[in-house]
């Protein structure tokens, strides 16, 4: 991104932006599954709490499209060139 562009976005929460879909990587997880439109913020919870800190992410409909991990999450909160699926680009 340019300067303008950055400067405009480093003030902005990431984890009220960030959904859950664009962190997914592909397979399944013994841990319960979440929404794929939430946000970091409320997906770090129910990842802090799961046994395994990983959950599936699902659709409306209940088709698992992935999974997130408890790091994925805080690393996409923390960095901010992340590597996003390419299936929301």
């Amino acid at each position: 991104a340019d300067d303008y562009i950055s400067d405009f976005i480093k003030d902005v929460n990431r984890g009220k932006v960030i959904r859950i879909e664009s962190i997914a990587t592909k397979g399944s997880c013994r841990g319960p599954n979440l929404l794929s439109s939430l946000t970091l913020e409320n997906a770090l919870k129910e990842l802090n709490k799961s046994k395994t800190k990983e959950c599936n992410v699902i659709d409306e409909g209940g088709n698992k499209l992935g999974k997130v991990s408890l790091d994925s999450a805080i690393d996409a909160l923390l960095k901010t060139n992340v590597k996003t699926n390419e299936r929301y680009k």
